[in-house]
C-alpha cells in the first residue's frame, strides 16, 4: 500500500498558493466583520433640544446610548461618535486621543450610558470642523439646523470598531432674538434726572441669562 507524501513547499503549484491564500484572507475579514458586530448600539435622544452645549452636558440623560454586548466575550470599550448638521456647514467629532475611563460590558450584558460616557457636546473633547467653527467653541451655541448624531463603540486599546455606527436625527431651532425686560416698552427716560441707564436683556430661551448693560445717555 502506498501512502502519499504531503507536497512540500517547492513541488506546491503557484495555484495552490492562490487558493491557501484566498481562503487566510477570508478567514481574517470573517474575525474582523464578527468583531465589528459583537456590540449593537442604540441611540436616543431627549428633546427638548437646546442649541446650547452646556446645557446638554449638565444634562447628560438628554442623550441614552443603550450597548449590548451580541457575544460570549467581555469587552473594554469606549465610544466614539460625531454631530453634523445636514447643510455640512458644522461637524462635531469625538477625539480618539483624548483619555476617557473605560467601559467594561460582560458576556450577553447591555448597558445605559449618557453623555457622561458619550462627550459628543463638549467643547473640550471635541474637534470642531466647518464655517464658524470658532464663535461655536467660544459661545457654545449651535446653529439653527437638523442634525444627525452618531456613536460607535471601538476596543479602548485598540480603537477597533465593535459595533455598527447608529445614527438619531434632531432638530435645533436657536435663541429668540435679545428680549428687552427694563426699561418697559415706550417708557420716556430723562437724561437730566439720571443720565445713566441699566438694560436688563433676556438673550435665550435655553438656559435663560440676563444680562444688564449700562449705557450713558447724551445730554
Amino acid at each position: 500500500m502506498r501512502f502519499s507524501h504531503p507536497l512540500s513547499r517547492d513541488q506546491m503549484h503557484p495555484r495552490h498558493w492562490r487558493i491557501i491564500a484566498v481562503m487566510f484572507f477570508c478567514c481574517l475579514f470573517g474575525l474582523s466583520a464578527r468583531a465589528q458586530n459583537s456590540l449593537s448600539v442604540v441611540l436616543t435622544v431627549v428633546p427638548p433640544y437646546s442649541p446650547n452645549l452646556d446645557v446638554w452636558m449638565s444634562n447628560p440623560s438628554r442623550v441614552l446610548v443603550t450597548v449590548v454586548n451580541l457575544s460570549g466575550n467581555g469587552y473594554d470599550f469606549r465610544l466614539r461618535g460625531s454631530a453634523k448638521n445636514n447643510d455640512g456647514s458644522l461637524s462635531m467629532e469625538t477625539k480618539d486621543n483624548v483619555p476617557v475611563p473605560v467601559i467594561h460590558i460582560g458576556p450577553h450584558e447591555s448597558k445605559q450610558l449618557n453623555l457622561n460616557d458619550f462627550r459628543v457636546f463638549d467643547p473640550n473633547s471635541v474637534s470642531f470642523k466647518g464655517t464658524n467653527t470658532t464663535i461655536i467653541a467660544r459661545t457654545h451655541l449651535l446653529p439653527d439646523g437638523v442634525y444627525s448624531l452618531c456613536v460607535q463603540a471601538l476596543d479602548y486599546k485598540t480603537h477597533s470598531p465593535l459595533s455598527p455606527e447608529e445614527c438619531a436625527s434632531f432638530q435645533i431651532t436657536n435663541a429668540d432674538a435679545p428680549m428687552l425686560l427694563a426699561p418697559s416698552h415706550k417708557s420716556e427716560l430723562d437724561p437730566r434726572k439720571s443720565p445713566i441707564v441699566q438694560l436688563r436683556i433676556r438673550r435665550m430661551r435655553s438656559g435663560t441669562r440676563s444680562m444688564t448693560p449700562v449705557i450713558t445717555m447724551p445730554p
